[in-house]
């Protein structure tokens, strides 16, 4: 089930499923290649995100996108609610084990 999310200042229109739905509704998806995409991509925009002292939400099951085109992001935010370096790499290892076990930690 595809969602549209509406996001941002401009109200900018995001088309995809984030990680709860996609382990809920289609868990044949997740693998292991799923899963490094994941931490691949988010890495990656974390880093930039640091880089560029921009703000990002709290790294949840709900706030993980997955694209029509399947690559993963991150919701955007106005708000600051990101913790430090530490407790974001721990939030996305807590959403990929969800994704794998179904078990929130």
């Amino acid at each position: 089930m595809t969602s549209t999310l509406t996001i941002g200042p401009e109200q900018q229109r995001l088309e995809g499923r984030t990680v709860r739905d996609i382990v809920e509704h289609d868990p044949a998806q997740v693998n292991e290649i799923w899963c490094r995409k994941i931490f691949r991509q988010l890495l990656q925009s974390l880093e930039l995100q640091y880089a560029m002292h921009m703000p990002h939400r709290a790294i949840t099951p709900d706030t993980v996108v997955f694209h029509d085109n399947g690559e993963p992001l991150l919701i955007p935010t106005e708000l600051d609610d990101a913790q430090d370096e530490a407790a974001d790499l721990t939030a996305l290892a807590r959403v990929v084990h969800f994704a794998i076990t179904r078990e929130l930690r």
